[in-house]
């Protein structure tokens, strides 16, 4: 196969899909649908044509969904790579308004119901990346100027349910996301991003107290698996203080942690979650935002509460003052974190064992 890819190029390849069924969409078929398009350009358009290919070649309608979609992505894309190599503004112009109208009818295929997806989100996205620092031309600049607003568009109908893997897609938490780029390419990219995630963010905060109620939504944050976008709104050192849909939603876990297991759990994690990033000792937490949560009084209070608002088992409790220590050495007023008979009655005799050690 590889041998035979180097002599034959990406068609062999291609052609080899047809061994297995027929090719979902045909740049043929596609040019027929894109010029039927151009005399009626309404997304019903688009719906029946995918009808009639389903029922002609007996594809799943999702593959076909899937393949028209990414056919448009790469004819947009050489349509823009036209107007980056026409010689003349004329034509510049004129792939320009080829790949406008490409664009026109990747928002229009987006529109159909249950179309629009976080993954084709992230496709278009990085597309128009590509191509952002290209609008010296007049028709550049305007392409450009589309590209914009049909993302925008697109973020705006996001539900808070699609929000969190759209800002995962949007990378707010890599600095690195634009590199290596020249300066000006990396600002342009930079702004598109930021200006997506303002608009993405009240939605990822919306959705914040559905997650919390999920089995180790938190302590998930701490590892691989966990979400970079609730870990972003919750420790990102801009996102600090919180928005209030977070701040009330941690307290409200907070109050329950005595009469729910779930919610006392979870303060547990929070409280773990904090320790480990003021001890260095987390991948994905800074300590400056472990500092900042601390400075939050009432809220600490609230968690200290939360945690010591059962009894604790005797093996525990020294990990349970430790923690606590840890806190104070954190910031937090000693005053603030209240013992329990137990953990005062523990810290007392750990105090005793401590003297008689010294004495031996």
């Amino acid at each position: 196969m590889n041998a035979a890819r180097k002599l034959a190029g990406s068609n062999l390849e291609y052609n080899f899909k047809f061994a297995l069924r027929p090719e979902s969409v045909t740049w043929k078929e596609f040019y027929e649908l894109l010029a039927e398009w151009k005399k009626t350009p309404h997304p019903e358009t688009i719906s029946s044509w995918i009808a009639k290919q389903t029922a002609a070649h007996s594809i799943a309608r999702t593959d076909i969904e899937a393949d028209l979609y990414q056919t448009l992505l790469n004819a947009k894309h050489q349509a823009a790579s036209n107007a980056a190599e026409a010689s003349t503004v004329e034509n510049n112009a004129a792939y320009c308004a080829e790949a406008k109208s490409l664009l026109t009818m990747t928002g229009q295929f987006l529109a159909l119901p249950g179309m629009f997806t976080p993954e084709r989100f992230g496709g278009l996205y990085k597309a128009s990346l590509y191509w952002i620092a290209f609008r010296a031309n007049s028709a550049d600049g305007d392409l450009r100027s589309s590209e914009r607003h049909l993302l925008l568009a697109l973020v705006d109908r996001t539900t808070d349910d699609d929000a969190p893997v759209i800002l995962e897609v949007l990378k707010p938490m890599g600095p690195w996301a634009f590199h290596p780029e020249d300066g000006e390419t990396m600002q342009l990219k930079k702004e598109l991003r930021d200006e997506c995630i303002a608009r993405l963010l009240p939605k990822v905060e919306n959705a914040f107290p559905a997650y919390l109620n999920r089995p180790e939504s938190l302590r998930l944050l701490s590892t691989p698996q966990g979400s970079s976008a609730f870990r972003y709104v919750l420790f990102s050192p801009d996102r600090i203080p919180w928005a209030p849909v977070i701040r009330e939603a941690l307290l409200e876990m907070l109050r329950k942690a005595k009469s729910d297991q779930n919610a006392y759990d979870k303060a547990n994690e929070l409280l773990q979650l904090l320790l480990d990033a003021a001890g260095k000792r987390s991948n994905y937490i800074d300590c400056q935002s472990a500092v900042s949560i601390a400075e939050d009084r009432d809220f600490i209070v609230a968690l200290w509460q939360g945690v010591t608002s059962r009894h604790v088992q005797f093996r525990m409790l020294k990990s349970y003052l430790s923690k606590r220590e840890a806190l104070v050495q954190l910031g937090v007023h000693e005053d603030d974190l209240p013992l329990s008979p137990e953990l005062a009655n523990a810290r007392k005799t750990d105090g005793g064992n401590e003297t008689q050690n010294g004495t031996a």
